[in-house]
């Protein structure tokens, strides 16, 4: 349920993706994904306590938070690059 709440809302949870541990938070919990040999882990953290689950079902899940991630760094990416298109627009026009 919690991995279905992550995937609907992505942003709510300060994804980030270092080498191969995907860690996240909101203002009630934490949890990283992070690969142990042939499986993954996925460990939350709430109220200080933390839980642990691993499995190899996790791996097709950390797969799809990691495209995730990668979606929404493109996607601010090329939010960079719109918004430094329009500043030069503005300065070519500005200058005529």
């Amino acid at each position: 349920m919690l991995l279905k709440k992550i995937l609907s809302s992505p942003k709510n949870y300060d994804l980030k993706l270092n080498n191969g541990i995907i860690t996240g938070s909101d203002d009630e919990i934490s949890f990283r994904f992070y690969k142990e040999s042939e499986k993954a882990s996925f460990e939350v953290t709430i109220d200080g306590f933390t839980f642990v689950n691993n499995t190899g079902e996790w791996n097709n899940a950390m797969i799809m938070l990691e495209n995730t991630i990668k979606k929404m760094e493109r996607e601010q990416d090329d939010e960079k690059i719109e918004e430094a298109l329009s500043k030069l627009k503005k300065y070519l026009s500005s200058e005529m």
